[in-house]
């Protein structure tokens, strides 16, 4: 766990970073795209704006990372972070454009060109089928005791209306089933009886999802209860210490190491590593 903020060399690295991405390529950026059109930005918004977009990479390639994982709605904001490994290397590490990005470090690059990886579920709608978010209400969190589970489980709507009416296993409550019984067999189960409309209901397989979801969250719920205390506090804050100076070690090595790339090794800083 790292606090970004303690890490000054994400700011610096973001700097060098934008010198590779054309402006019109940041502006591509999904979020940049629909922040704008929400909020009805026009063109009035702040250099520091897409410069977000920008530090996006530098986060992730200041730890020289293989893989990043990320939801499948984010795979798209890796895709700069890729080209901008790739130029990087090339440019100033000499690494032939021909190579394979699994290739580049063994080439002399410096920085791997990182892979999403994304999860068994690369994206999992909200309770009303909505994207989860807070605001909307739609979220199941992991502070959540087990009878709110189930109430928030008990909304999933599928539109069937009886238990021996073939259902349609593509549906959002069937998501969920996917995304939380890890019993291959028992989903497999499910879906022949739901989709043949054998005498099950959709309160019963909502009452498996909930019971499925409960044992990934209880626990986690009770850990997070260890830590609800001044006590608990101080553990939080000694956890993101420690994971803030061990990110401070790599990202400080990983800009000595862009910076002699570049030729801007100069200074007290860019000495440590000689």
């Amino acid at each position: 766990i790292v606090l970004q903020t303690e890490v000054p060399a994400i700011a610096e690295l973001t700097w060098f970073i934008a010198m590779l991405l054309p402006f019109n390529r940041v502006m591509r950026n999904p979020t940049l795209k629909t922040e704008i059109a929400d909020k009805e930005l026009g063109e009035n918004y702040s250099f520091g704006f897409p410069m977000y977009a920008v530090g996006q990479c530098a986060d992730i390639l200041i730890f020289r990372p293989e893989l990043v994982p990320v939801g499948e709605d984010q795979v798209a904001h890796i895709e700069p972070c890729r080209e901008v490994a790739r130029r990087f290397n090339q440019l100033y590490c000499g690494v032939d454009p021909h190579t394979q990005d699994e290739d580049y470090v063994n080439a002399g690059g410096l920085f791997p060109i990182p892979k999403a990886e994304v999860g068994r579920v690369g994206r999992l709608p909200g309770v009303d089928g909505r994207k989860m978010s807070k605001s909307l209400n739609n979220a199941i969190y992991l502070s959540d005791t087990a009878k709110q589970i189930k109430k928030k489980v008990g909304k999933i709507t599928t539109g069937r209306q009886t238990m021996d009416e073939p259902g349609d296993t593509t549906n959002l409550l069937f998501d969920y089933v996917r995304a939380f019984i890890h019993d291959e067999g028992r989903v497999a189960e499910l879906e022949k009886k739901y989709s043949s409309g054998d005498n099950i209901g959709d309160g019963h397989v909502k009452a498996e999802v909930a019971e499925a979801i409960e044992a990934i969250v209880g626990p986690i719920r009770e850990r997070r209860a260890e830590f609800d205390s001044p006590e608990g506090g101080e553990k939080i804050l000694g956890i993101i210490r420690d994971g803030t100076r061990r990110a401070n070690e790599v990202a400080e090595e990983t800009l000595i190491l862009a910076k002699r790339a570049m030729g801007l090794d100069f200074g007290a800083r860019g000495l440590e590593l000689r």
